[in-house]
């Protein structure tokens, strides 16, 4: 069991740093450039504002304003997962994905699907908790939705109230479940998703696709 604890962290943070190396590489050739153009033009004092926005960038996702991903696992490395570990508690999450988006991309057009995308998005802020964290997460079309301190149960409540808030035209698979710990994290978004294309599977069955 102690094995398996050390592997996940492994894991969880392999993943964490090598996301934080993608984003290092472009994010200090924008600080170069940016840094140099400002000096040259004598606007130094502009170097602050040009700080909280490419922290912003790097944070939050523009079409939603959700945590992107890695604001979301920057947030849960430094302040959630800290918390939970000091008082013994644990959290569940939610796995979700727009179903046809890319059908709606291809032939309606990307600003149809980014309409898609904020109708989900405004549902999303209706069915949760104040404290819970949602990120725009791998694709254009992927969300996870973080919630601190709560069973399963719970947040299967939470998941069904999102589902009676989905829009007509707006269609979303979904999966839950449950973590303990800050090393299990990885294993529980992979869970969660595995049972979101079950239920995105059984959909196409159901529909006879």
């Amino acid at each position: 069991m102690a094995e398996d604890t050390v592997d996940n962290e492994v894991v969880f943070q392999d993943y964490f740093e090598q996301i934080k190396a993608d984003h290092r590489f472009q994010r200090r050739n924008y600080w170069s450039s940016e840094i140099k153009r400002l000096t040259g033009e004598g606007k130094a004092n502009e170097i602050p504002d040009l700080i909280v926005k490419v922290e912003e960038e790097a944070t939050y996702d523009p079409l939603t304003g959700f945590f992107n991903q890695i604001g979301l696992l920057k947030r849960l490395d430094t302040e959630e997962f800290p918390a939970l570990a000091r008082n013994k508690e644990g959290y569940s999450l939610f796995f979700i994905d727009l179903d046809g988006l890319k059908k709606i991309n291809d032939t309606e057009g990307h600003h149809k699907g980014d309409e898609v995308i904020r109708k989900l998005s405004l549902s999303l802020r209706q069915s949760i908790r104040p404290k819970d964290l949602i990120s725009r997460w791998t694709r254009g079309d992927e969300f996870v939705v973080f919630l601190p301190n709560c069973e399963l149960s719970e947040g299967n409540k939470i998941m069904d109230r999102l589902r009676t808030l989905i829009p007509a035209g707006v269609s979303a698979s979904m999966g839950i479940a449950s973590g303990s710990s800050r090393e299990d994290f990885m294993d529980t978004v992979i869970d969660a998703d595995r049972k979101m294309q079950q239920e995105k599977t059984s959909k196409k069955i159901n529909n006879g696709r």
